[in-house]
């Protein structure tokens, strides 16, 4: 994907990417109390002109982000996305867009897990212990934001 990019895209998605980092920081400082990661495209750098931003959450209840996000006036629907770990488990997901002035709304994704899913790697069936999923803390995107920069 990252060649594709460069090859069909490279005058344009290295911005859209940075464009997405920054406002991925903006929502995980405003949802800072829940403990937000990004994860996906925008993280691993093949975000293009129709990424969403992915959000992992970490707290003791989804109903409290739900109505931070009805305190703020954000419309947002509910779904359920696999967890991380696989199996049958499912998280509740809220999505909603982010508008922005003079451009359109960004699609995000807030993926809600229990706090106690933050801990640890991934097991696998035969209880081996695999790599936890690729994410990153608001410090971690901050940094690649800094180096995209340089």
């Amino acid at each position: 994907m990252r060649a594709y990019n460069e090859l069909f895209f490279g005058d344009t998605q290295p911005a859209r990417l940075l464009h997405l980092r920054q406002l991925a920081v903006q929502v995980m400082e405003e949802l800072a109390r829940f403990n937000p990661y990004l994860t996906g495209a925008v993280l691993n750098g093949t975000a293009g002109e129709h990424s969403d931003i992915h959000l992992q959450l970490f707290t003791s209840s989804a109903k409290d982000v739900e109505i931070f996000l009805l305190n703020k006036n954000v419309n947002f629907e509910v779904s359920e996305s696999n967890h991380f770990k696989g199996g049958q488990a499912m998280v509740e997901t809220l999505s909603f867009l982010l508008p922005q002035k003079g451009r359109a709304p960004e699609g995000v994704h807030l993926a809600v897990y229990d706090v106690d899913d933050l801990r640890g790697g991934v097991r696998t069936a035969s209880g081996k212990r695999t790599a936890r999923t690729e994410r990153a803390d608001i410090d971690a995107v901050r940094r690649l934001i800094v180096e995209e920069d340089s």
